[in-house]
């Protein structure tokens, strides 16, 4: 059994509408996402497949965690915190 391969790379455009679906799925707030997205985002990927985001909006030398989340199956595996959440 091969080992699973995490990343975590910088948001790109591409990545908003699935960004939008992840945080409307977990019941988070999607108002705003564009003004923001794709700066301040990164998107955990699992053997090339994106399975969690997070995001910090920035006011000058300040942020404020914005959102993160997973994809349900991966809930509970260790994805928030490689997104930064500990």
């Amino acid at each position: 059994m091969s080992a699973v391969r995490s990343v975590v790379r910088p948001a790109e455009v591409r990545d908003l509408s699935w960004a939008r679906e992840l945080l409307a799925d977990a019941s988070l707030p999607t108002e705003g996402l564009e003004d923001q997205f794709p700066r301040g985002y990164a998107v955990l990927e699992e053997d090339g497949k994106s399975v969690g985001l997070g995001g910090l909006e920035r006011y000058g030398r300040f942020g404020l965690l914005r959102s993160e989340g997973v994809c349900p199956r991966q809930r509970g595996a260790g994805g928030g915190s490689a997104l930064g959440s500990d």
